[in-house]
């Protein structure tokens, strides 16, 4: 589960958004729609820790395991698709290779 309260963001004198106060739970499915510029990014950045809040807290689970795909269209152009999609599980990846090492193996 991820519990916020109270996020806020800014650049200098520009709200991007202030107090945010929601639960994710788990085994739920969310979506995140906005207008570009509306803070989509900036908020799951904080969701991964790679920015902090300007207010606010994100209180993670105990066992909450955040799988992430970095948003960068050109990050392993020389992958499949199915392995650029689980590098953001990183037990997901390392079974997926190991298995695939094995199957190469005979």
């Amino acid at each position: 589960m991820i519990n916020i309260a109270g996020l806020e963001k800014r650049f200098g004198p520009k709200v991007l958004f202030s107090d945010v106060t929601l639960q994710l739970n788990p085994r739920e499915r969310y979506g995140l729609v906005g207008a570009n510029g509306s803070g989509k990014s900036t908020f799951l950045r904080m969701l991964t820790q790679d920015e902090g809040a300007d207010g606010g807290h994100i209180a993670f689970g105990r066992q909450l395991r955040l799988g992430v795909l970095k948003q960068d269209q050109f990050i392993a152009d020389e992958l499949p698709i199915v392995q650029v999609a689980m590098q953001g599980d990183h037990e997901g990846y390392t079974a997926l290779t190991k298995l695939e090492a094995m199957t190469h193996e005979e």
